[in-house]
C-alpha cells in the first residue's frame, strides 16, 4: 500500500510538472504575447478538473452561490497540501496567489507564476511588504480575485495553525470583500511530509464573505475572526464524520 501510494505520488507530480514545462510553457508564452491570461486560466482549470478524478480524487464544494459574479474577492484559506493551489485553480474562480519571494528566482516557475498574476513577498522586508500590498490592490482593481494562506505554510497533520495577521493588511487596506475558505482532505491525500498520495475526497467550503467596505476591522481582529470561522467549519465536518463512523463493537 505504501509503495503504491509512493508510485502514485511520483506519477501525479511528474504529470503536473511535466505538463507545466511543456503544454504550460507554450500556453503561458502565447497568453503573454496576446495579453490574454484567460487562455492560460482556462487550460489550467480544465487540467485540474481532469487530473484529480484520474487519481481517484473527488471534490465537494459548498457555498459557491455566496460569491457574486461581478465582484472581486480576497480568499483567506487554511492550507494542508500542495493540492490546495490546484484546488483553488480548478474550483474557485482561479485566483492569483501570494507566494514566497524565493519562488520568484526559480527557473521558469517564477516567471510562469508572475504571468499568472501571483505576487511575491519577502516577509522579512518591511519595504517589500508595503509594495506587495500595492500590487495586490492593483490585481483586485484589474478584476482578479486573490488568495492568501494566513497560516503561512502547509499543516503537516491537518490541524489549524494560528493565522498570521500581517497578510490581512492586504484586505483591510483595500476595503474589499473577504471570503473565508475552508479546505479539508488534501493533507490526507498528499501530505507535506511523506512522499505518498492516496485516493480520497476533498471538501471545500466558501463561508459568508465579510464586506470590509461596510465594516471597520483591525487586521489582528480580522485574522482572529476568520480563523474562528474556519475552525468552526472544520470542527463541524470532523464531528459529523466521527458520528457517522462505525463503533468498534459494530
Amino acid at each position: 500500500m505504501r509503495l503504491l501510494a509512493r508510485l502514485r505520488a511520483i506519477l501525479f507530480l511528474s504529470l503536473v510538472f511535466g505538463s507545466v514545462m511543456t503544454i504550460g510553457f507554450v500556453t503561458i508564452v502565447v497568453s503573454a504575447i496576446l495579453h490574454k491570461p484567460i487562455l492560460m486560466r482556462r487550460l489550467s482549470w480544465g487540467y485540474c478538473r481532469i487530473i484529480f478524478p484520474l487519481f481517484g480524487i473527488q471534490v465537494i464544494v459548498e457555498g459557491f452561490e455566496k460569491l457574486e459574479r461581478d465582484k472581486r474577492y480576497v480568499f483567506a484559506s487554511n492550507h494542508q497540501s500542495f493540492l490546495d493551489i490546484m484546488l483553488m485553480m480548478g474550483w474557485l474562480r482561479f485566483p492569483a496567489f501570494l507566494a514566497k519571494h524565493e519562488i520568484r528566482s526559480w527557473p521558469w516557475f517564477g516567471w510562469a507564476m508572475s504571468q499568472m498574476g501571483c505576487v511575491f513577498v519577502d516577509r522579512n522586508n518591511r519595504r517589500d511588504r508595503i509594495d506587495t500590498a500595492r500590487r495586490v490592490r492593483e490585481a483586485l482593481r484589474l478584476g482578479n480575485d486573490f488568495c492568501i494562506f494566513p497560516e503561512g505554510t502547509r499543516s503537516a497533520d491537518g490541524s489549524l495553525h494560528s493565522f498570521q495577521s500581517g497578510v490581512f493588511h492586504l484586505a483591510t487596506g483595500e476595503k474589499t470583500l473577504l471570503a473565508p475558505v475552508v479546505i479539508d482532505g488534501t493533507g490526507e491525500i498528499l501530505n507535506k511530509h511523506g512522499f505518498r498520495m492516496y485516493p480520497g475526497t476533498i471538501r471545500l467550503a466558501i463561508l459568508d464573505p465579510i464586506d470590509l467596505a461596510q465594516e471597520t476591522w483591525d487586521h489582528k481582529d480580522l485574522a482572529r475572526e476568520v480563523q474562528r470561522m474556519v475552525a468552526a467549519q472544520l470542527d463541524s465536518w470532523r464531528d459529523s464524520t466521527a458520528l457517522c463512523a462505525p463503533s468498534a463493537g459494530d
